[in-house]
């Protein structure tokens, strides 16, 4: 497994993330005890490697369902608008031909003067 290390100003190791799903896979696969001794790492590193792989993944899932859900209320919002647009438009054409006034257009002002 390649180590994909780089060194920052200290003695701090940044491992890529490559490197550390390579390592959560083989800590899964014979255990986090043997995996540490192979890699030379502490079990914490793998234990909250774990862990925020876990969160991503369920953050991933979380925000997919969300997005289904936003694109479902949008569609049914679209739908009823669209609804309520031939409703509106049914409404006028039979206001028209019954002769009546049309109540969503503005009335005329009629100015009234004052002496």
């Amino acid at each position: 497994m390649a180590t994909g290390k780089t060194q920052g100003k200290g003695t701090r190791i940044r491992h890529s993330a490559e490197y550390k799903a390579q390592a959560l896979v083989l800590a899964e696969r014979i255990g986090v005890a043997a995996a540490v001794k192979q890699l030379g790492r502490h079990e914490s590193q793998l234990y909250g490697g774990r862990s925020k792989a876990r969160l991503q993944r369920d953050r991933g899932e979380a925000e997919q369902q969300l997005t289904l859900e936003n694109v479902r209320l949008k569609r049914q919002l679209a739908e009823q608008a669209e609804e309520l647009a031939i409703l509106k438009k049914q409404r006028l054409s039979d206001l028209h031909l019954l002769g009546l006034p049309l109540l969503d257009q503005p009335r005329p002002r009629v100015l009234v003067g004052f002496r």
